[in-house]
């Protein structure tokens, strides 16, 4: 993934993944690294609850490797964490968009882009 376009568009959706995750806090398989890099540093655990972190999240979007950040995507994927549903849950400003982020936009909500992986591959 070596899009600034991309990256900056998985940083507009972030709040989506928070929303998945109050409704249904993912199961992180402490065994798998990419799981424990998602427990330890996107999330955020207080004393009566833990919570995704946008900000953690967006830091690693703009930061990280292009590897590692698929290996994070990719573990989305596998945890039922897709693009589409990020994006169904996501309050973002449709009127604020660059004509690539529409663009990404539609082909999610047509169907060409329903996971991550489908996301990258574009």
């Amino acid at each position: 993934m070596n899009s600034i376009e991309k990256r900056s568009f998985l940083k507009k959706i972030s709040d989506g993944i928070c929303h998945l995750y109050d409704e249904s806090p993912f199961a992180l398989n402490e065994r798998d690294t990419v799981h424990e890099f998602i427990k330890t540093q996107l999330l955020i655990v207080g004393e009566h609850r833990t919570v995704f972190s946008k900000g953690k999240f967006k830091y690693c979007v703009e930061r990280m490797s292009d590897d590692a950040i698929f290996k994070i995507l990719m573990c989305f994927d596998s945890i039922g964490i897709t693009i589409n549903k990020v994006l169904n849950k996501s309050k973002i400003d449709t009127q604020q968009l660059s004509d690539e982020h529409t663009f990404y936009i539609q082909m999610i909500q047509e169907g060409e882009v329903v996971t991550f992986q489908d996301f990258l591959l574009t």
